[in-house]
């Protein structure tokens, strides 16, 4: 990653360990929610191994009747994802 003021004649980027998405997992659970309130749409996939999003999924399946599916390209799926859905799916990544 570039470094924003670089020294002189030193390194212009720095090797990044971890990075951090903020505020997808709320932005994504708003769109559910509304698309769903709004009978936008159909049924809707989460691609996402983020428990944070069980109960705006919850929400939507129940409360709204939108068949909601799960993917995540981990081996693991948290455990409170694993309730009833139109599918739960695993990828790789392919670069």
């Amino acid at each position: 990653m570039r470094l924003a003021n670089p020294p002189p004649n030193g390194p212009q980027t720095a090797r990044v360990i971890k990075t951090e998405e903020k505020g997808s997992d709320v932005n994504l659970a708003t769109y559910l929610l509304i698309d769903a309130f709004d009978n936008d749409c159909e049924q809707a996939i989460v691609i996402s191994n983020d428990s944070d999003l069980v109960t705006p999924i919850q929400f939507a399946r129940e409360r709204f009747g939108i068949p909601v599916g799960i993917f995540n390209r981990k081996r693991t799926v948290v455990g409170r994802f694993s309730t009833p859905s139109i599918f739960t799916g695993q990828s790789e990544m392919v670069h």
